[in-house]
């Protein structure tokens, strides 16, 4: 998703489902990257959403 402006939010699920971080972005382009702290998350596998409302995307990503 790109060259869309506007604040996009995120969310961070555990593999159980259970949300345990949020926030929001704002940015005119999502193919850019964006820093977001996770020290605070234990080693495992998460899925991040980011959405504006209207269209939303999913990743999975592995921290270690």
């Amino acid at each position: 998703i790109s060259g869309i402006d506007g604040t996009w939010n995120y969310e961070i699920y555990n593999s159980y489902g259970s949300n345990m971080k949020s926030g929001s972005i704002t940015t005119s382009d999502l193919n850019i990257i964006v820093p977001i702290e996770t020290s605070e998350l234990v080693p495992g596998i998460y899925q991040m959403k980011v959405s504006n409302g209207v269209m939303s995307k999913h990743k999975l990503f592995i921290k270690i």
